[in-house]
């Protein structure tokens, strides 16, 4: 069985690779358009949380930041009290949810900066958050992408703000490699303590770093993607919180996680008995990977950022879909 989404994906991958590359950058160009638009000319999209003064100390790009309306709060005054100075709410990541009733939630986030280390892990614990997917190394190019938020192996546990958050890796083996998702594998105890080192909040989550993926650009190969995405799907318990995304600023390998993990889940429902009559109807153009950028870029700006890995969710989600659900006929 394969819905219009389907047939138009492989419709489309068999014309000729100039067509096809022309038509994914005319989409891309009107995803932009409509970004803009949006931005411009719709009060909900406003980001004047995100540019107050306390807001643009936190941000590691000045363009790169969450919406007012879905941006991640914190709000557990106990974790707020040890650290006073801060005073605020604000941390750069956005809730997610994905569009035509694919049950995915995601937290999109900035890698943290230095100065947001505690903000980082008190939003994974007030959001019950259990598995971290990240696309980002800490440094590239010598510029640092994402503070490190985790002890490497053999070392000390990291303590942040004093003595009060620890963060320790739970055994003392070396991380895991998985060969399929070319990913390293971390499971990470992050502990809260007050001034009596009384225990405040505690938590474990696994950690995915994928570390085959440049800033702007993309993988060589759609399949560790692909095997990464299935791997998060393995991790996430059924009752925890929504898995948090990152890369550096939260929105270009950040977006294309986002629509090539949300995609090959719809094509699950869709494969489903009785499918669950599928929201068809709000396709775009009958276009998944287009419908799925718009609204992930309707809760982030700039998810999926740049042409290449917006034509990579293409290729991915049709190799995807014939590697779990076999051939397409056109």
């Amino acid at each position: 069985m394969a819905d219009r989404s389907v047939k138009f994906l492989a419709t489309l991958l068999s014309r000729p690779t100039a067509s096809v590359q022309d038509y994914v950058s005319e989409q891309f160009r009107q995803l932009n358009k409509r970004q803009v638009h949006r931005m411009q000319q719709d009060a909900r999209y406003s980001v004047s949380i995100a540019t107050s003064a306390v807001g643009q100390a936190k941000n590691r790009y000045s363009n790169i930041i969450p919406f007012n309306y879905n941006r991640v709060r914190l709000e557990d005054t106990s974790l707020m009290a040890i650290d006073p100075s801060r005073g605020d709410d604000y941390i750069n990541a956005s809730m997610i949810q994905a569009p035509l009733g694919i049950p995915r939630h995601y937290i999109a986030s900035q890698g943290p900066i230095r100065s947001t280390l505690i903000d980082f892990w008190r939003m994974v614990i007030e959001q019950d958050t259990r598995l971290i997917v990240a696309l980002s190394p800490e440094y590239e190019n010598g510029m640092e992408k994402c503070a490190r938020y985790w002890p490497l192996y053999n070392e000390p546990p990291l303590v942040i703000k004093g003595d009060h958050l620890h963060v320790e890796l739970s055994t003392p083996e070396p991380e895991q490699h998985d060969e399929k998702a070319d990913c390293l594998i971390r499971r990470i105890h992050a502990t809260f303590m007050d001034e009596d080192k009384k225990i405040l909040k505690k938590t474990t989550v696994t950690q995915l770093q994928f570390l085959g993926w440049a800033d702007f650009s993309v993988p060589h190969d759609t399949h560790p993607v692909i095997a990464l995405s299935h791997l998060a799907d393995q991790l996430q318990p059924n009752d925890a919180g929504p898995m948090v995304v990152h890369c550096s600023a939260g929105c270009g390998r950040t977006g294309t996680f986002c629509v090539i993990n949300s995609g090959i889940q719809y094509f699950r429902m869709m494969h489903q008995q009785n499918a669950i009559k599928i929201q068809e109807e709000d396709l775009d153009k009958n276009d998944l990977v287009f419908t799925l950028t718009d609204a992930y870029r309707r809760q982030r700006t700039t998810m999926v950022q740049a042409v290449s890995q917006y034509y990579f969710c293409y290729r991915a989600l049709f190799e995807a879909y014939q590697m779990e659900h076999g051939p397409i006929s056109i």
